[in-house]
């Protein structure tokens, strides 16, 4: 209390105390300084409360908060996150299209993307069973991040389904990055512990003006060209 010791108005201290038990407890002391004639003090009348619960309900309310916040964060990142694969979910992925698109077209920057899936995997499925066909879907997963790029989304949109955001990419960049992870898909797949996958692909680049469901609508065809047209390829949309 020495830095109250001239303190002509009350004013409140804390400090801690320790029990012979070994306790430690938190006091409150509401105080008055008394002076003498020669203005010394003399005297300090005060009013000790324990406070030592109140902190203890302040912690509990600032731990249930921080622990409120990071549940919130978890959900927040299941619902971003698909399970199985790591990758986005497919709204997390659709919602990064909607807000990369809005973003091409303030640059006038060039944007491309690439919806592919696997080839036959219902019968992966089916001769295997559904551990296997996770066990495909998680390898795929691997190899598609590895040939990602740095500023690339990828997100699962479906069973087997995936979309590849490529901004400041025009339709040769986007071909040749399609072909690249189907060759390094079929090359990587060779020695894998699983069975020997292939995928088809569609890309399609952004038109001015276009939205983002014209233009998931185009590589989603062109994706089934390449399916009509043989699958284990790539096709661009019209």
């Amino acid at each position: 209390m020495g830095a109250h010791a001239i303190d002509p108005m009350p004013y409140v201290v804390e400090f801690d105390v320790v029990l012979r038990t070994g306790e430690e407890r938190v006091l409150r002391a509401r105080a008055r300084n008394d002076f003498g004639p020669d203005g010394e003090r003399e005297r300090v009348f005060m009013v000790v409360r324990d406070v030592t619960e109140d902190y203890a309900v302040v912690r509990q309310v600032e731990e249930e908060k921080k622990r409120a916040l990071e549940l919130a964060a978890e959900a927040q990142k299941e619902a971003n996150t698909d399970a199985l694969t790591g990758l986005a979910s497919r709204r997390a992925i659709m919602a990064s299209l909607d807000r990369s698109i809005l973003e091409a077209q303030r640059s006038h920057a060039d944007y491309s993307i690439v919806i592919f899936d696997i080839d036959h995997f219902k019968q992966i499925n089916d001769r295997h069973g559904h551990t296997v066909g996770d066990r495909v879907l998680s390898h795929l997963s691997e190899i598609v991040v590895r040939q990602a790029r740095g500023a690339d989304h990828v997100g699962r949109v479906g069973g087997e389904e995936f979309l590849w955001l490529l901004p400041n990419c025009d339709a040769k960049a986007a071909f040749d990055a399609a072909e690249r992870l189907r060759w390094a898909i079929e090359a990587g797949t060779h020695s894998a512990p699983i069975p020997e996958i292939t995928i088809s692909a569609g890309y399609a680049t952004l038109a001015p003006g276009e939205g983002a469901l014209t233009l998931f609508a185009r590589a989603d065809a062109a994706l089934y060209e390449a399916k009509r047209n043989g699958r284990n390829r790539v096709a661009d949309a019209a």
